[in-house]
């Protein structure tokens, strides 16, 4: 999860708690005090997230835009890839000279973070889209980090084989105070999609749902989904009061997003950060769309650890230039790289998603771990014989 500068209270904090990571969620690199929001920053249409198809210059992408116009809110920044290789790129747009919509905007593209101890953003050298969203297009020119050379961007928002979703923010308070204090005890910020009215029922009951179950609220009949900020907000009230935390105020903050939105498949992803305990958490639901069933972890791949372990520790030392005379207990807890139980697929392979906390060791050089996430991508190729069987024939693997 990344930020930019905050737009909400319950988010104040975080400024102390991380400075380079507040760069990147909600709004850019060039705030604008006077700009007036509306009174409602978060009415209908002013936070989107859109899926894409389309073209820079002649390659074809993905893409799943996250924005609040009311603003510039990157809501974790969007992303795009080219579908024949599942390669991720995250964009980060810059708060516009105006809120209003169809303004022109500029985004940078957030280089690939391949060192365990540089810090993210550097902006000098990464590509650069100037571009305008108007109806249902994105167009503009993507220019490439050093300025040589220039694209047409042509995406157009595409359902075809992805489900249409709106994007909610809500922050909550709880009304249970801190012991001697009129503060509330617990405060979120909830930031999720609900699928849109054009989405069948049974569609959108799956959905609503994988969110309720991703939220820790439980999986359980939804009757009305808007009560998902309140019950978000009492369920983290009442884990605080059961660890008799009750003297000091608590923040957390979720996301419950799509990962992988294509070929009628959707992944949502809980990246989620109790800001009082400095910790991140991840999870995944798995929803096919188009044949209307949900997935289990274990019906997608088994974590079969002889297989993966080398996999994954040769995928870690290539991604982040680790020289291999050098144990991995250099960088990790331990002398092992272990399987994670979060992962999540793509079209092409299976993204392992690890926690930095969980296995890094904190240095006095470089950022915390704090608010870092590790993925690490393997092909289907690579691993097809710990994928389950119905998995395999829906994803077309052999």
């Amino acid at each position: 999860m990344y930020f930019y500068h905050l737009t909400f209270p319950v988010m104040k904090q975080m400024i102390a708690y991380a400075a380079v990571a507040a760069t990147l969620l909600f709004g850019s690199t060039h705030a604008v005090a006077q700009k007036q929001r509306k009174a409602n920053p978060h009415e209908p249409g002013e936070d989107i997230y859109k899926h894409y198809t389309g073209t820079i210059g002649t390659k074809k992408i993905t893409m799943d835009l996250r924005w609040g116009y009311q603003g510039g809110s990157n809501y974790g920044g969007s992303t795009y890839y080219t579908p024949g290789d599942d390669k991720v790129t995250r964009l980060i747009i810059g708060e516009p000279e105006s809120f209003d919509h169809g303004v022109p905007m500029i985004g940078h593209e957030d280089a690939e973070d391949n060192s365990l101890t540089e810090k993210p953003g550097n902006w000098d050298h990464s590509a650069r889209w100037n571009f305008t969203i108007s109806g249902n297009k994105i167009t503009g020119k993507w220019s490439s980090a050093d300025g040589g050379q220039q694209l047409d961007i042509n995406l157009t928002e595409d359902y075809s084989n992805a489900i249409p979703l709106d994007l909610k923010v809500a922050e909550y308070s709880s009304v249970q105070k801190v012991e001697g204090s009129d503060k509330p005890l617990a405060q979120t910020t909830a930031i999720y999609v609900t699928p849109t009215a054009q989405v069948e029922n049974a569609n959108k009951l799956m959905v609503e749902r994988a969110i309720y179950e991703l939220t820790g609220i439980g999986a359980g009949r939804v009757a009305n989904f808007s009560e998902l900020p309140r019950l978000y907000n009492n369920a983290y009230a009442a884990e605080v009061s059961r660890l008799n935390k009750t003297t000091t105020e608590h923040e957390k903050i979720g996301f419950f997003m799509p990962v992988y939105n294509d070929n009628g498949f959707l992944v949502l992803e809980k990246d989620e950060m109790d800001l009082t305990g400095r910790k991140n958490a991840y999870a995944y639901q798995y929803i096919d769309v188009k044949y209307q069933r949900a997935y289990q972890s274990f019906e997608i791949l088994a974590p079969d650890r002889p297989v993966l372990t080398p996999l994954l520790t040769a995928e870690f030392r290539k991604k982040y230039h680790l020289p291999t005379n050098k144990a991995l207990s250099t960088w990790l807890r331990t002398d092992d790289l272990p399987v994670p139980e979060t992962f999540y697929p793509m079209q092409k392979g299976i993204m392992f998603v690890y926690s930095a906390g969980d296995i890094l060791k904190d240095t006095d050089e470089g950022r915390s771990t704090f608010n870092r996430k590790i993925s690490l991508y393997l092909p289907y190729t690579q691993i097809s014989s710990i994928l389950g069987q119905d998995f395999k024939a829906r994803m077309g693997i052999n």
